[in-house]
């Protein structure tokens, strides 16, 4: 979605002023700088939260090592909240607190609702950002790549892809497609025809 209307938009905004080879090359800036941009913020923030889980995992088996009683009444209270009873809390404490790991875990997941050991991969994360910016961006310019020019196609593509994006994250939010289709297109018009507007403005200006 990123791709889609900021390339849109940018290619729009250019050819308000300039020439279709000055789309083509923006279009294409604006693909690889966008792919790039969103690839190393992805990765900066997984990594940053998986550092942060690892720093939480050093606190929690510190607290493990150094309180290890009290660490131990907090995990009975907190299977009793959960609706055990007390005997079966302990026991199952018990079991728990015998392997540091598996301690520190539980009681992560229970307290801050963090596994450790589910952790995203900053490198996959970073690359899935990347190809899906990559191909949002690479459908507006799309007609200008094979030679036709023309901003009406390339808009024509960039909304296409917008309604179909749409559509598809339907999927995952049981709402009726043609409404989350048409919330994506209309999104992205306004997107599109504030950055025309303003590429109008600019080329009158200077």
């Amino acid at each position: 979605m990123d791709g889609l209307v900021s390339n849109t938009a940018l290619i729009a905004g250019v050819a308000a002023a300039d020439s279709a080879h000055a789309v083509t090359v923006s279009g294409i800036a604006g693909l690889l700088a966008g792919a790039f941009s969103m690839a190393l913020g992805e990765f900066t923030s997984v990594t940053t939260a998986n550092e942060q889980i690892e720093s939480e995992v050093h606190v929690e088996r510190r607290s493990l090592q150094t309180r290890p009683e009290a660490e131990r009444a907090e995990l009975v209270r907190m299977l009793i909240d959960i609706g055990l009873t007390e005997q079966t809390a302990q026991a199952a404490t018990d079991e728990i607190h015998r392997d540091e790991n598996r301690a520190v875990n539980v009681h992560l997941v229970r307290e801050i609702g963090i596994n450790p050991d589910e952790k995203p991969s900053a490198r996959v994360a970073a690359f899935a950002s990347f190809v899906m910016f990559a191909l949002g961006a690479l459908l507006p310019l799309l007609p200008y790549l094979l030679g036709y020019g023309s901003l009406v196609a390339g808009l024509v593509c960039g909304g296409t892809g917008l309604l179909i994006a749409g559509g598809l994250t339907a999927r995952f939010t049981r709402k009726p497609v043609w409404w989350v289709a048409s919330r994506q297109l209309i999104f992205g018009a306004v997107a599109v025809a504030a950055t025309y507007l303003l590429g109008l403005l600019i080329a009158k200006v200077l």
